[in-house]
């Protein structure tokens, strides 16, 4: 596993992605640290340096027409090129919703995905937790992406604790409320053992109650591929996922599970 650096731009990629094919990034957080409302001990980019849920208490955020004008640029240039999409995807360097113009950057993002590629699909990766989800703009705005993909890695507050480590204000039962909110809902789940876990039967017993009561549209399952926050950690082996799935299946057989190794 190789440690992965910030996002140095607000436009990134193309990125062959294991779940979303071609896919181009957008960032809409600083590039010089990781603001996020989780801090989560695996993460990719290292633990949280400005951890907020409300977005006046973060120190700053890019300017929004530099983002749409990276975008903009990027998606001509690509369109000269011969170069597609699958998707255009909302991640980078922390929460994406937790950017203040979240609602307008969407809606300007889709008019530039209709002019210059309306094959690609718009993607959102989102930790779930984001106090600005219980806004209604946003809440719309998360509303209009073509593929909705929300973590949830554990089933009950202490572990989620544990391995996602909120923001004081976050509670695990209101996390639970809002993914059950929304609709086409794709529930991303990493795996991790070593100095946390969620990979014992009773974890991930507690996971499928949880993913009863959301009623995603589907299951994503995989461990680390790259190095985590906390290098005590330990990637769950494929034959364990397997088993995951299996019991998932076994407990809802109507829930498509996708395991990526």
């Amino acid at each position: 596993m190789k440690k992965i650096e910030l996002q140095k731009s607000f436009v990134y990629g193309p990125i062959h992605s294991r779940r979303l094919g071609v896919s181009l990034g957008v960032n809409l957080l600083p590039t010089d640290h990781k603001v996020c409302s989780f801090n989560c001990v695996y993460c990719q980019y290292g633990f949280t340096k400005e951890q907020v849920i409300d977005p006046s208490a973060a120190t700053s955020f890019p300017d929004k027409k530099m983002i749409v004008d990276e975008l903009n640029s990027t998606l001509l240039h690509s369109v000269e090129c011969g170069q597609k999409f699958d998707y255009i995807t909302f991640a980078g360097n922390g929460e994406p919703t937790l950017y203040p113009f979240f609602a307008q950057l969407v809606d300007e993002a889709i008019a530039l995905r209709n002019t210059h590629m309306p094959s690609a699909g718009l993607a959102l990766l989102s930790n779930s937790s984001c106090s600005q989800l219980h806004e209604q703009p946003v809440l719309e705005a998360v509303r209009k992406f073509d593929m909705k993909i929300f973590k949830l890695d554990a089933g009950d507050s202490d572990l989620f604790a544990k391995i996602n480590q909120p923001h004081p204000g976050i509670q695990f039962d209101r996390v639970i409320a809002l993914l059950r909110s929304l609709d086409r809902l794709i529930i991303q789940t990493l795996f991790i053992d070593g100095a946390v876990s969620n990979c014992t039967d009773k974890a991930v017993e507690s996971l499928i109650i949880c993913y009863k009561i959301i009623r995603p549209q589907s299951v994503q399952i995989y461990s680390l591929d790259r190095e985590p926050a906390d290098m005590r950690l330990k990637k769950v082996l494929p034959a364990r996922l397997e088993q995951i799935k299996n019991k998932i299946l076994k407990e809802i057989p109507s829930l498509p599970v996708e395991v990526y190794t």
